[in-house]
Parts: C-alpha cells; structure tokens; sequence
C-alpha cells in the first residue's frame, strides 16, 4: 500500500514537471530601474542591465526539447519605456546570413518580441544583429495613440553571440505599473538561420503570435516616488515617436516656413537630438518645443481646410 502511494506521488510529480515545462505560461518578474540603459546591442558593461537577472531555458518550436545554440534575455523597465535584451549564442558569427531583404525577416537570424496589449491585440517587434526592424501594429492599436508608434532596436555582434536590445514606449503598450503589478501576455522567440532551428522563451504549440502560448511579463509596482512620471508616460509621445516626427518636420519643404517661425523652438529642438544618449532623459523638452511647432501647423492647417471647404460650397 505504501509502495502504491509513493508510486502515485511520483507520477503526479512528473505530471506537475511535464506542465510546467511546456503547458504552464512562463514568467518573467520585471523591475523598475532608474537607469535607462543604452541603446547600443551592448549589454554587458552597460550599468542599467548589471543587476538584472537572465531569463533562460528556450525550447525547439513546438518541440520538447532545447535548442542547439542557447538564447537568453533580460527585462527592465524605466519611467517611460519597457526594455528588453538578449544574447544568442553562437558557434560561428561569421556564419550568420547576410541580410538581403528585411521584409522576409523569418529567413533571417532574427529575434520577434510578442506583447498582448489587450486581449486578442497582439503586437510584433522585429530585430536583428544589424538593428534592423520590423513590425505588425493592430489598427485599433495605432489609432488609439494617434499613429504615434514609435519604438526601438539596437543589435550588435559579438565573438560567440549576436545581441537585441528593444525599447517598447508605454504610451504605445497603454498601461504602466503606477498604483498596482501590470501583466503583458508576451514571448520572445528566436529564427536560427545557422541551425535551421526555431525556439521559443515560452513553449509554443502553435504560431508564434498564439497568445494561448505566451509566457506574462511581471512589472512589479513602481515606486511612489516615480508614480508620476509613469503616468505622465501615457498622456503624451514617447521621445521615440517624437524624433520620428521631428526628423519628418525638419526635411519636409511644405513645413519650413511653418518652422522657421520658431527660431528658439528650432535650434533647442536640433541640440536635445544632437545629445542621442539623453533623449530619454530630455523627452519633456523635446515634446515642449515639438508642441509649439506641431500646434501652429496644425491650426494652418485648419484654417486652410476651412478656406477650401468655403470655396467648394459657398461660391
């Protein structure tokens, strides 16, 4: 009787592994961090990732078993912006294909970040060693924050290993850990083109995008003192979207004479970008002078709507 006890006890602890494995979601915990990391593809040395822990473990798509070349990444996440970085292993960097058309991305060593915004919106972030990006934003998504999608990648390679690093704004994931934990329903996965080999962080039956596979993304509750500025990260345009929009502005001629009406705002706007690794910290001034320029043209740009309505209708 004691043996047949002990042999059903065993047996449920194989069941319980066997789901943890490949049928129970994953979890990664995610910490706030003051220091915004760089986005170079460099993640060791940098001081924002030293006390990160790595998440580890991928699995062979739609397979029980580990992949040949590992992967692993970390996650942090500021007072402004999700992050992630991951390293994947390599044998032979040399070996990497060279890239001819980044539409095809999935023929490519490539990394795909997978985030669930709401239930059933799935965004998709691409990127590779070159810091080459790709994406697939839903409409409802896009129009909710005004087409103002903007968001990063840094790749680099190294001796035995080719890294990502993703800077995903809050303003375009639409919910921050201010007053309470938030949980995105998320995964990472991994195109080997030198192994011919798919993995995946959280294991997954189906297609990548299958949300019934996605591992959770943990942010921990912020600190109070940083509650604020979390909340302030939703109502106005990350720094990313921002130099988007500024690079657009300040090449386009239909939009120089709009421009140059705003000296001060023009030369603070072209010195804030000049200092690339403190456009995070500089995002408020940044988007205080854009408004200045953006508000003007958008009031000429109405009153040049009215004007040919009036046109059209009352001569």
């Amino acid at each position: 009787m004691k043996n047949s006890s002990w042999r059903i006890v065993i047996f449920a602890w194989i069941l319980l592994a066997g789901s943890f494995l490949c049928g129970a979601p994953k979890t990664c915990p995610v910490k706030y961090q003051e220091l915004y990391p760089v986005l170079d593809g460099k993640i060791q040395g940098d001081p924002a990732w030293e006390k990160v822990p790595w998440q580890e473990g991928f699995f062979l798509h739609r397979r029980e078993s580990s992949p040949k070349f590992g992967t692993k990444f970390k996650a942090l996440y500021t007072k402004d912006a999700f992050y992630v970085a991951a390293e994947c292993y390599e044998e032979d960097v040399s070996k990497l294909k060279k890239v001819y058309n980044f539409n095809e991305f999935w023929v490519y060593d490539t990394l795909e970040l997978f985030l669930e915004t709401n239930p059933g919106e799935v965004v998709q972030f691409i990127s590779n060693y070159e810091s080459m990006t790709y994406e697939t934003i839903p409409g409802s998504l896009a129009k909710r924050v005004s087409f103002r999608t903007g968001w990063k990648a840094a790749g680099a390679r190294g001796e035995k290993c080719w890294c990502v690093e993703f800077c995903i704004p809050f303003y375009l994931l639409g919910k921050v850990p201010s007053v309470s934990t938030v949980t995105f329903p998320g995964n990472l996965c991994r195109n080997s083109m030198t192994t011919n080999e798919r993995s995946t962080w959280s294991f997954q039956k189906g297609a990548f995008r299958d949300p019934a596979g996605f591992g959770r993304f943990v942010l921990e509750k912020a600190p109070s003192s940083v509650k604020n500025e979390l909340e302030e990260a939703l109502k106005k345009p990350h720094w990313l979207s921002l130099a988007a929009r500024w690079k657009s502005i300040r090449k386009d001629p239909a939009w120089a004479e709009s421009a140059s009406r705003f000296p001060a705002e023009k030369a603070a706007l072209e010195k804030l970008f000049a200092d690339g690794e403190n456009l995070a910290r500089n995002s408020s001034e940044i988007y205080k002078n854009l408004s200045r320029i953006e508000e003007y043209i958008s009031k000429r740009e109405e009153r040049e709507r009215k004007r040919i309505w009036k046109r059209l209708f009352d001569e």
